[in-house]
């Protein structure tokens, strides 16, 4: 383990130990089965939800928001344990137009 994360550190210089983190929730859309959960759409149309210091206090949230969730609906519950935690920096690279 301690091996590949320093593959990813030397290739993916700034991003394997970013400083930040943004917890990103997948974007909701209008179908003829009602609203749905698109986790399949790109990482530039999901909305940044909070950010954090470090991954694991992402993840902490990720998990405590889908577990508040849960109560409420299946639909909801999803919405949140399908969000991710990216480092700032990727996704603020995706924000940029595309050249």
């Amino acid at each position: 383990m301690k091996k590949l994360l320093l593959i990813v550190a030397l290739i993916l210089p700034g991003t394997a130990w970013a400083e930040a983190w943004v917890l990103l929730l997948p974007p909701r859309v209008n179908t003829k089965e009602g609203r749905v959960t698109d986790t399949n759409a790109p990482i530039k149309q999901w909305a940044e939800q909070s950010s954090y210091d470090t991954a694991r206090e992402c993840q902490a949230a990720k998990r405590q928001a889908a577990e508040s969730a849960r109560g409420s609906s299946l639909d909801w519950y999803f919405w949140f344990d399908s969000a991710r935690c990216v480092p700032y920096d990727l996704w603020w690279k995706a924000q940029e137009p595309a050249r």
